[in-house]
Formats: structure tokens, sequence, C-alpha cells
């Protein structure tokens, strides 16, 4: 199907629950960033890509569809979905993280009611010939609003099946229901304990950072994308799930570990025109952005610039990489390569025996929206990295 008639669609996963709020995929991309150049994304052949990344939930609405299974199955993939009946006790929960909010059940999304969530299993996890093998398995965590449906279209899916991994997508974010879930998975697939990652896009980029810091003896890596790596101190308690206008989306309290002394190696994707995050030094968010390269870095043990030093950058004579990413880079740790149209902007961060734990990533005129590359980049660094169930040590792997 022709991209131009895809886009035009409504993309129902962003919002299926609220369907007046459903928008076509081109007003949704743009709407966070005036400066996002359409015409040059339709002709550089990154809207192709895109597009045929989430042709099957644009054309196959319904998620339980013996299309949308066979869509996976043709991949090399077994979809099941887990959950739907069973209530999540959000009293229970707020009581345990001694949270004051309330939470109205009336005034949310229904996708935040029920402890729902997919598996995507390769289908030779299901072969008795591999019954002693073990695969990596990644959670992928949901945007604001989005039904996980949504994941099925942004290319974490596939990227897994080339590699054959097995992921993830829960409905609901928080903490506990992450554990429930990771020791169900477990009990229903082969998963390799030493391989279990986190990403997340969006308001799941936001959990991602949370769960990372808070629980990193469940992962070896993480990657929030469509948004910075945060210091997960700033925002972490929850606003109140009341919001001025529209459903809420819960936000979970999820503590720093500060006991665990072992690395979490962390990346971070963004458009540059997913908001104004590039270059950094002229970000809005600079603040923020330095406090997290801080603080994350402290508990990478990995070199990264000061608010200082990315500022006096600015002045300076600069690498593409570091044009594009405005943040200070290390000799070799910049570098630029372009996937189906797109160049992306790639910022190492090494620790002291030269590995590289933190990695920052900016795509060129893209906005609020996950690429095909996206997931490629994500898994190539979750790729290296494993962690020792029993000790929590964080093992490199290449």
């Amino acid at each position: 199907m022709d991209y131009n008639e895809l886009f035009s669609r409504e993309y129902t996963p962003a919002h299926a629950t609220v369907p007046e709020s459903a928008e076509s995929v081109l007003k949704l991309m743009g709407a966070r960033n005036g400066h996002f150049d359409i015409e040059k994304f339709k002709a550089t052949g990154a809207a192709a890509a895109c597009a045929e990344m989430m042709e099957n939930t644009i054309v196959n609405v319904d998620e339980h569809s013996p299309e949308s299974i066979a869509f996976w199955a043709k991949r090399g993939m077994v979809k099941e979905i887990h959950g739907e009946d069973k209530p999540m006790d959000w009293a229970g929960y707020l009581a345990t993280h001694e949270m004051e909010a309330e939470f109205d059940p009336n005034n949310t999304f229904p996708q935040n009611l029920v402890k729902k969530w997919s598996s995507f299993v390769p289908v030779s996890a299901f072969d008795p010939a591999n019954k002693d093998r073990k695969y990596p398995l990644v959670f992928v965590l949901h945007g604001a609003g989005n039904t996980i449906y949504a994941i099925d279209s942004w290319g974490f899916v596939t990227s897994a099946a080339a590699r054959e991994w097995i992921v993830i997508a829960p409905s609901l974010e928080c903490d506990v229901v992450i554990e429930e879930i990771l020791k169900e998975a477990k009990e229903l697939y082969p998963v390799d304990e030493s391989r279990v990652y986190v990403a997340g896009f969006s308001y799941g980029s936001r959990n991602t950072n949370f769960l990372a810091a808070g629980h990193p003896e469940w992962f070896a890596a993480a990657a929030p994308c469509g948004g910075f790596i945060k210091n997960p101190y700033n925002g972490m308690y929850p606003m109140g799930f009341k919001r001025p206008a529209g459903p809420a989306e819960p936000w979970y309290a999820c503590i720093p570990n500060e006991e665990f002394k072992h690395e979490m190696p962390i990346m971070s994707v963004i458009g540059n025109r997913d908001g104004f995050p590039f270059p950094v030094y002229d970000s809005p968010e600079l603040d923020s952005m330095a406090d997290a390269l801080s603080w994350w870095g402290a508990k990478n043990r990995t070199a990264v610039p000061s608010k200082e030093e990315i500022v006096a950058l600015k002045e300076q004579s600069q690498s593409f990489a570091e044009r594009a990413l405005g943040l200070p880079l290390a000799a070799g740790c910049g570098k630029v390569e372009t996937d189906r149209g797109t160049d992306f902007a790639i910022g190492d961060f090494k620790d002291e025996n030269g590995v590289v734990r933190m990695k920052v990533v900016c795509e060129d005129n893209h906005p609020h929206w996950p690429t095909p590359h996206l997931s490629e980049i994500v898994f190539d660094f979750f790729d290296q990295f494993a962690r020792n169930p029993e000790t929590g040590e964080s093992i490199v792997r290449k």
C-alpha cells in the first residue's frame, strides 16, 4: 500500500479506546515540532520505511484478528495476549507505595485497569529440539494513552524476530506488575535470565528510566527512547492520577536502588524534531539533560560532560556528530550512520575500561515516532551486555 494512503488513515493504537481522539499518522508525527519537514521525510525514503513498519496495525485494527496474529507468524513469531481478565488493584498499589494520590477509574484509559500484556516468542522456542535453548527477553513500554498494540508497529518485534529474541509489551508499566509478568514469562517461555532488557518510547521512556534505576537487578541494559534519559529522582513521585484535561495515565513510584553497586548500561534515541532536544547546548531541557547524564554517568562509572562543558562546546570547533547532538565527545566516540533515508548521529560514552556503557543518538528530521533503525540500534547495544542473575554483576558480552 502506498505510504501516502497509509499516513492519511487514523492511527487507532495511539488512542484506540478513545476513538474520537484518533488522528492521522502524519498529524500525530508533526504535533510536537513545527520544524518537522514532512516533504523531506517523504523524499528520503524514511516515510516509506516507517509505513512498512506500521502497516499491520493500521490495516488490521483488531490486535486479536487472525490477520494480525498471522502477520507475526509469517515472521517467525508466536504472538499471544495475556491478562485481559486480571484487574489491577490500584488501591492496594497506592497503599503499598504510601502514595496520597487517588486513582479514579472513571478518568483513565481502560488499558490501565487490567494487567494485560502481549508476548512475541520465536517459533523455534516451541520446537522440542531446542528444549535447552534460552532466549533474551526485551520489555517494550508503550507511550501515554497508547494501547500495547502500538508496540506491534514500532519495529522492536521485527528486530527481535530477526535475532530470535522474546518481546513482552505490558499494558501497565509499574514495577509490581512488571515483576509479576517477568515471573510468569519465565514459567511459560525459555527465558535467558541473564539477558532481560527494558526499552520504552515517550511515556514508556520515562518508565524505562525509573525501572532501570529502581530494579537494576532485573535488567542487563535499558533504552529510554523518544525522551532523553532522566535523573530518576526528577519527577519520581506521582503528580496524581487526576489531570485537568482528558483521561489520566498513572505515574508510578519507583525509588532508585542506591544499594545496587553494579553498572546499568543505558542509551537513548530521539528525533531532533521530537520537541527540541538537540543540540543539547541549545535545548530548553539543558539543565535536566546534564543532570541525567551526571546521574547515569556515576552509575556506570562513565565519563560524561558537565553542563559547563556542554555549553562551552557551542563556541568550539565541532565534529558533525557533536554539532548534531550538542554534546562534547571524546576522540573516536562520535559517528553518523544513514539508514533508510535518515541520518543517525551517535555519541558514545565509555567507562574506565573503554566499554561504551552510555549512548545518545539523534535522528535527523524525525518527530515523536520510532523508526525501524531505532530498534536495531537499541538491540545492538543490548546485545553487548548481560547480568549475572546471582551476583548482579554487569557482564560485557562483546
